[in-house]
C-alpha cells in the first residue's frame, strides 16, 4: 500500500473506479473534481487501457491487494465497462466479481448511451453508431475522452438518473438494449458530497 492510501485508510473507506475505456475515466475524473477534498482523496478513477471484461476484473483484484481494498471494511470496487459482445463470458464474470465484492457498472450498448440519457429517455434498441449519431444532435461537439464532459453536462444529472432508472437493469446477467445501471455510481458519489456538505 502507498504511504499516501495507508495515511488516508487510517479511518476512511477507499473507493475505486475501474473504467474499460478514456471517456468513462474522463467522466468519472470529472465527477470526482466536484467532490470535497476530504472525499476526493479517498476516490481513485484508474484505466488500465483494457477492453476485455476478464482483463478488467483481473485488474480489479490486482488493484484490491494491492491497495488492500477490503469490502468489510467499506471499501468499495466499481468496474465500468460495456456489456461484452460476448455474452458468455457474463456467468465466469458475475462469478468473479461476487467473491471480489467488485460492483460491476454495465452499459449497453455503450457508455454513451449514459451521456444521451441527459437529454432524453431511451428504449429503442440502438448500437453505438446510432447513440453516437443521436448524442451529436444533442451535443454537436462531443469527441470522445472530453476532459470537460462531466462539466458539459453537469446541470442534468439528475434529469439522467431517472432517464436510467426508467430503462434500468434488474439482472446482470441478461440486459437488454438498452440498459445501463451507470446511475447507481453517479448516485453513490453525489450521496458522498452530500454528507460532506
Amino acid at each position: 500500500m502507498t504511504p499516501r492510501v495507508r495515511r488516508i485508510r487510517s479511518t476512511n473507506p477507499i473507493y475505486l473506479i475501474v473504467t474499460e475505456g478514456e471517456t468513462e475515466q474522463k467522466y468519472f475524473e470529472g465527477l470526482r473534481r466536484r467532490c470535497p477534498r476530504k472525499i476526493v482523496n479517498r476516490i481513485y478513477v484508474k484505466n488500465p487501457n483494457d477492453t476485455d471484461l476478464m482483463s478488467l476484473i483481473k485488474y480489479c483484484c490486482d488493484q484490491i491487494h494491492q491497495m488492500e481494498l477490503n469490502t468489510g471494511k467499506g471499501d468499495r470496487i466499481f468496474c465500468v465497462v460495456d456489456y461484452p459482445q460476448n455474452e458468455k463470458v457474463i456467468p465466469n464474470s458475475l462469478k468473479m466479481t461476487g467473491k471480489k465484492g467488485i460492483e460491476l457498472i454495465f452499459s449497453r450498448p455503450c457508455f454513451e448511451l449514459w451521456f444521451l440519457l441527459h437529454f432524453k429517455r431511451v428504449f429503442a434498441s440502438l448500437n453505438n453508431r446510432e447513440i453516437m449519431k443521436e448524442l451529436k444532435k444533442k451535443l454537436p461537439k462531443y469527441r470522445k475522452a472530453d476532459k470537460r464532459i462531466f462539466e458539459k453536462m453537469e446541470g442534468m444529472t439528475e434529469t439522467a438518473i431517472s432517464n436510467a432508472e426508467s430503462i434500468g437493469i434488474t439482472n446482470l446477467s441478461d440486459i437488454r438494449n438498452p440498459s445501463t445501471n451507470v446511475q447507481e455510481l453517479v448516485k453513490f458519489i453525489l450521496k458522498l458530497i452530500k454528507e460532506e456538505e
